[in-house]
């Protein structure tokens, strides 16, 4: 899993830079890495609330239709780890994924489209591709309103780290609850 999750990083940035560099000079792509304490709260605090609200969603979903495991889950389910292995696929969640989906979704396309259409359609359509990719149409919503608050934070603040950490704490506090979860309530 984490070999496949440092595959997919390397593809989206490269194509997120590779695209910034192929439109060049018309425009300021990709969306600066700006960090100072304020891009460091937002982010933090945005994921928190990214995360509040993609568990409410997801809970509001499932009680309408029956929503499989996780991947997650059936992963955490199924094996036994040495803690090498939780390193590494938290690694992989809570860092490499947010960083590399981040710079592709928030800091190329989302630019680039709110070139071509404004920046109420970039934002809507940034946040559909970023749930259609996740291939989990029962999530589809939550990961809708999360991306589209985060896009939205992002351009706000001009910063590319408001996304990451929003990004990063959301995953980090989802990872965390369904591995207590998984545990029976403990750590």
């Amino acid at each position: 899993m984490f070999f496949q999750s440092l595959t997919l990083a390397v593809f989206f940035i490269l194509l997120a830079y590779g695209g910034a560099r192929w439109i060049g000079k018309k425009s300021t792509l990709p969306l600066p890495w700006k960090i100072n304490g304020k891009t460091i709260f937002e982010g933090v605090t945005l994921g928190l609330k990214v995360f509040l609200l993609v568990l409410l969603l997801g809970a509001l979903t499932s009680l309408l239709f029956p929503v499989a495991p996780h991947l997650i889950e059936n992963i955490f389910k199924d094996f036994v780890f040495r803690p090498y292995q939780i390193v590494l696929i938290a690694l992989a969640i809570v860092v490499i994924a947010p960083v590399a989906e981040e710079i592709f979704f928030r800091g190329f396309l989302l630019p680039t489209l709110q070139i071509r259409w404004g920046t109420r359609w970039a934002l809507h359509l940034t946040s559909f591709f970023f749930a259609l990719l996740h291939l989990d149409p029962l999530r589809f919503l939550p990961l809708y309103g999360a991306s589209y608050l985060i896009g939205r934070a992002a351009l706000q603040q001009g910063s590319l780290m408001v996304a990451v950490l929003a990004h990063g704490v959301w995953n980090f506090s989802s990872l965390t609850l369904m591995w207590w979860l998984m545990k029976g309530g403990a750590f």
